[in-house]
């Protein structure tokens, strides 16, 4: 399994957002894919992403994906909640030492 990043690390001209360095590490902006389609796609744009990874993957948390019809800086905060509270229910308080 590789980490990708949603949003690039090297988007392509014209495509990059003005926060860049604050939005391409955020856990919202990151999913998994198998390391063979995380090379064939890994600086493509979204659509492109959802068309060729998100609808193959076996993974819920990169399926999911595919309910987003454009990723952006919003989409990525959404997403990094929503992974907060997922993950707050599988990893409550109460187990930490």
């Amino acid at each position: 399994m590789h980490i990708e990043n949603i949003y690039p690390q090297t988007p392509r001209e014209g495509q990059r957002w003005e926060d860049h360095d604050s939005f391409v590490t955020r856990l919202g902006n990151l999913t998994l894919l198998g390391g063979r389609l995380n090379e064939q796609i890994k600086n493509s744009d979204f659509e492109t992403k959802k068309q060729q990874a998100c609808q193959a993957t076996r993974l819920t948390l990169t399926e999911r994906l595919l309910r987003y019809e454009r990723w952006s800086p919003e989409v990525v905060l959404e997403r990094q909640n929503e992974l907060g509270r997922i993950a707050q229910e599988v990893w409550p308080a109460e187990l930490l030492p």
